[in-house]
């Protein structure tokens, strides 16, 4: 039981207890009992075989095949590890009194799956199993370890075969008591026992209730120790299966090894808050996470496989690990940071191990059977969390006298304070004054530009047409949208004689005042070049305003796209520098396309870019009665809506396609109504300029 018991408890230390038991002596296996007998262990006395296959029943190990194949234990405590094998023990009690005895047979250590006992009955063995993986209502006494009431009658002997199958360590420790030392037993246990559990839960709720009244983490990962280790130690010595979840036997053997994972969880983490960790080595944290993380696989993992031997092992090979290091770690903060909580939490430690060693010592046999020895593990237990909760304690005192020592020297510091606060207002208001002066000079200066912007936008209002010019043989309407005061779109209509002779739009790069400038000077070059070359080809009216616009505006960073229109009696001359495509719709067709020449794309390059003597090229073509014309700039299609998607030309073509075929102005409004639709209530980020043009005859 014990050496199980401890290297769960407390794999850290196994290392440091290689210890056997002198042998046993050779005896016959009889254990001799009368009226005076109280306690009597039985290890001594016991013979055992190993069944490794398991499969062997009482009626095969009575026989004479296996009389020379029992063995004496080696040990005080035979511990066979974690084993398959079913092994068998055999002894013998003989009562020498002259009055019949009612004796209890104690397995001490409880976490045996099955316990099997065989007695003799007649021709037959007469078998009772109970065990750690059978409902608690099925054990003959009611009592967290295995036991088995005996009736020996005067100067009679019977010999007792027992069955261990176990999936936790093969932990053999038998005591035959009689019924009253046994009972006198329970009675002067019992009150040290509750005494321990209680003080634990009173310390948990103690360290709760703090938790909540403070939401300090250090006392919340305190409270889990205290339970979790409480736990843990109900379920090892099996008063959690008597009391706690006495019909969960599943449960009952997955909770060691489960709540082994979560003390340690909430032991690093207590340690990781109350010392702050993270701001004295980065990596020692960076470790002890591991370690947390692990931990809490290991409780899941213990769950989801449910197998106890796997589970065991694992988390004892972690809690050494985890003790191997954090040992290392508190000696390190003690010796190298002087840290006050690491000390604290040192002698916890250390009163924790001594008190495990106290037991396994006399577990062994090198220390006495007494009250400190048999209860080293409880005692060290309770000592253990009370150091703790004096860390906390003491941190809070820490936390007081500092605060009091700022009490002292508060006065000094908030003269201190005081003094330098006067002289920083001064200097605040000599700032204040200054700040104020120059937000006076940023408010003028940004009236005075707010005047300029107005005004740059209405001389740019008065310089473009308001309305479409008259003519009889082109309807046109056109909408003009510029997203701030000053736009970098522009628009012209060119009349000879009374009658619109041709058209541009034009789009310039950027916005504000600059954009709205050079579109005055290249309205005002574009007007002046049409007007002076009727006689000459678009495209060389185009190219010889280009060299003008360039010669006057010089190197700047802004430049043009735009369309010219020419209108002679049914024929259209087209220029395109790198402006959208033209649309037009066939009144005989209904069908919308984009004005091409027959190689394709035939946009130019871009107007009034210094260091470049272009060519354009015109495109001429036939314009039917009915027939429209769709001129924008690229706000139109580069709309979004308010899930970013693009408006788009197939939907400004389909837009032009469903249009009525009415006056340009209806057929404009159409336009408009589809796209403020698509795009909705987003807004618009370019100035948007449309022209719609229908051929009246």
């Amino acid at each position: 039981m014990c050496k199980s018991k401890t290297s769960i408890l407390t794999g850290f230390i196994l290392f440091l207890f290689v210890i056997s038991a002198a042998p046993s002596r050779a005896g016959s296996g009889i254990i001799t009992i009368d009226e005076t007998a109280g306690k009597v262990p039985a290890n001594s006395m016991i013979e055992y075989y190993e069944d490794t296959d398991a499969r062997l029943r009482i009626a095969d190990v009575i026989g004479q095949a296996y009389t020379d194949k029992w063995k004496k234990p080696e040990k005080r405590t035979p511990n066979f590890g974690f084993t398959k094998s079913t092994y068998w023990v055999r002894f013998t009690l003989k009562n020498t009194s002259r009055n019949a005895l009612d004796l209890y047979l104690e397995q001490v250590y409880p976490l045996i799956s099955s316990l099997t006992l065989f007695l003799p009955d007649g021709d037959g063995y007469a078998k009772t199993e109970i065990g750690h993986a059978r409902p608690f209502k099925d054990r003959p006494v009611e009592h967290r370890s295995l036991m088995f009431p005996l009736k020996l009658e005067a100067g009679a002997s019977i010999t007792c075969y027992l069955a261990y199958r176990t999936k936790s360590a093969m932990n053999i420790d038998l005591v035959v008591w009689s019924r009253e030392a046994f009972h006198k037993h329970m009675l002067s246990e019992a009150p040290v026992i509750w005494m321990f559990y209680g003080i634990l839960f009173v310390m948990f709720v103690y360290h709760f209730i703090v938790f909540l009244s403070m939401r300090d983490l250090s006392y919340f990962y305190c409270a889990l120790y205290i339970a979790s280790f409480c736990l843990f130690m109900m379920s090892l010595s099996g008063f959690a299966y008597q009391y706690l979840w006495p019909d969960c036997p599943w449960w009952s053997n997955l909770a060691v090894p489960f709540l082994i994972g979560i003390i340690i969880v909430s032991i690093i983490q207590f340690a990781r808050y109350l010392g702050e960790v993270s701001t004295y080595n980065q990596i020692i944290d960076a470790v002890l996470k591991v370690l947390i993380a692990l931990s809490l696989v290991v409780s899941v993992f213990t769950l989801i496989i449910n197998n106890y031997r796997i589970s065991i092992i694992t988390a004892t090979a972690l809690a050494g690990v985890a003790s191997t290091f954090g040992g290392w770690v508190l000696v390190l903060f003690v010796v190298n940071y002087k840290h006050r909580a690491a000390r604290n939490y040192l002698v916890s430690f250390v009163l924790f191990l001594a008190g495990v060693i106290l037991y396994v010592l006399k577990t062994f046999g090198i220390l006495p059977d007494v009250f400190v020895t048999s209860h080293g593990i409880e005692i060290g237990a309770v000592f253990n969390v009370v150091a703790l909760s004096l860390g906390l304690t003491d941190r809070i005192n820490v936390m007081k006298n500092d605060l009091q020592e700022m009490n002292i020297n508060l006065e000094d510091k908030v003269r201190a304070r005081t003094e330098e606060l006067e002289k920083a207002m001064g200097e605040l208001e000599v700032v204040n004054k200054t700040i104020v002066n120059f937000n006076k000079t940023l408010e003028e200066a940004q009236y005075r530009v707010t005047l300029d912007m107005k005004m740059a936008a209405n001389v740019q209002a008065e310089m473009l047409p308001r309305q479409a010019p008259k003519s009889d043989t082109l309807d046109i309407a056109f909408s003009f949208r510029p997203v701030s005061g000053v736009s970098g779109d522009f628009y012209d209509f060119y009349e000879i004689n009374g009658d619109v002779a041709g058209v541009g739009i034009f789009d310039v790069s950027g916005h504000g005042v600059a954009s709205g400038l050079l579109t005055l000077i290249a309205r005002s070059v574009f007007s002046r070049n049409i007007s002076a070359g009727t006689d000459l080809p678009l495209n060389t009216v185009l190219e010889q305003s280009n060299r003008e616009l360039i010669s006057e505006i010089g190197n700047i960073e802004n430049y043009l796209t735009g369309i010219l229109l020419r209108f002679k009696n049914d024929t259209v001359e087209y220029v395109n520098a790198g402006h959208s495509d033209l649309l037009y719709r066939k009144s005989e067709t209904g069908q919308v396309e984009a004005i091409n020449s027959k190689d394709g794309d035939f946009r130019g390059f871009l107007i009034g870019i210094t260091g470049t003597d272009v060519s354009y090229e015109t495109l001429s073509f036939q314009m039917d009665k009915n027939d429209v014309l769709l001129l924008y700039t690229d706000c139109m299609y580069e709309g979004r809506s308010q899930n970013g998607e693009e408006y788009g030309v197939e939907r400004l073509k389909n837009s032009l396609k469903n249009a009525p075929d009415s006056s340009a102005q209806e057929m404009l409004d159409s336009l408009l109504y589809d796209f403020y639709k698509f795009i909705g209530p987003a807004e618009l980020y370019d100035d948007m300029t449309v022209i719609v043009i229908k051929k009246k005859a």
